[in-house]
C-alpha cells in the first residue's frame, strides 16, 4: 500500500517508493516530477552515484552521452565509469569495459523471444540458422555494469552494486566468446551507455564471425558518435 505525498491518497495502486500517484502525475507534473526525483536520488545514493548529472563549471566535459557531464576533480559522471583523474577523464576505452557475459540456450526466456529469429526462425536463412527455434544453438548475454540511465525498477539493478568494483574486460575476450553455435548477441545497461564503448573494437570481430551485417547496422549513429568521441580522448591523452 502506497501514499501520494501530493494529494495524500492511499492504494494498493501507488508506489510506496515513488510516493505519487497517477492523477498527480497527469495534474500537478511539476510537483510530482519533483517527488519522483527525490525517490530516483535515493535509489542512487544507496550506491555512491552521483544523485544527478554533475554540472561543475569548472569541472571536465564528458561528450559520451545525453547527460553532457561536467565532471569535478576527484568525481565520477553520471554513470559512475568516467571519472576525473587528474584532470583526464578515465573510465572507458573501445577496448575494455566492466561487463560480463554468458551463453543462454536458444530458445531463451528473453521477453522479445516470440518476435527473435533465435526463438521463431523469422527471416530465415539471412537472419536466422534454422526455419524454426535454433534449437542447438546460442545467445551470448552481455551486462554491461554502469548505466546512464536510472530506472527505478530495472531487473537488472544488481550491475549497480559492480559499477565501482575494479576489474575490466577487454574487448578481444568479448569477440572470443563468440563461436559457430552463437547466433546472436543481447545487450542489457542503459542506452548510450559509456561502458558501450567496448562493442566499437568487440563487435567488428564478433560481426566477422557471425556475418551479421555491420556494426553500424546494430547499434546505429548514437554509437557512431560514442566511438568517435572516445577516440578522440584516447588521442587526447597519447
Amino acid at each position: 500500500m502506497g501514499k501520494c505525498q501530493i494529494c495524500r491518497a492511499s492504494s494498493m495502486f501507488i508506489s510506496a517508493q515513488l510516493g505519487v500517484c497517477l492523477k498527480c502525475l497527469r495534474e500537478h507534473t511539476d510537483e510530482a516530477l519533483h517527488v519522483a526525483m527525490q525517490a530516483h536520488e535515493r535509489s542512487r545514493k544507496a550506491f555512491g552515484l552521483p544523485e544527478r548529472p554533475p554540472k561543475d563549471p569548472q569541472g571536465i566535459a564528458c561528450h559520451l552521452c545525453f547527460h553532457q557531464c561536467r565532471i569535478s576533480p576527484g568525481k565520477s559522471g553520471y554513470c559512475g565509469i568516467r571519472r576525473n583523474e587528474g584532470r583526464r577523464l578515465i573510465g572507458a576505452s573501445p577496448n575494455y569495459g566492466k561487463l560480463s557475459w554468458y551463453h543462454d540456450p536458444l530458445p531463451t526466456n528473453c521477453v522479445a523471444d516470440w518476435v527473435c529469429p533465435g526463438g521463431t526462425g523469422s527471416g530465415y536463412p539471412k537472419y536466422a540458422h534454422l526455419p524454426e527455434p535454433e534449437r542447438g544453438y546460442k545467445n551470448l548475454a552481455v551486462f554491461f555494469q554502469a548505466c546512464n540511465f536510472n530506472c527505478l525498477y530495472c531487473q537488472n539493478w544488481h550491475f549497480r552494486t559492480q559499477t565501482f568494483r575494479p576489474g575490466t574486460e577487454s574487448a578481444s575476450d568479448l569477440a572470443s566468446s563468440v563461436d559457430e553455435r552463437t547466433s546472436c548477441i543481447c545487450y542489457f545497461g542503459g542506452g548510450s551507455n559509456t561502458t558501450a564503448a567496448i562493442c566499437s573494437q568487440g563487435l567488428p570481430a564478433c560481426s566477422e564471425e557471425e556475418e551479421r551485417g555491420s556494426l553500424e547496422d546494430l547499434l546505429g549513429d548514437q554509437w557512431l558518435h560514442e566511438r568517435q568521441a572516445l577516440t578522440e580522448d584516447a588521442r587526447s591523452r597519447n
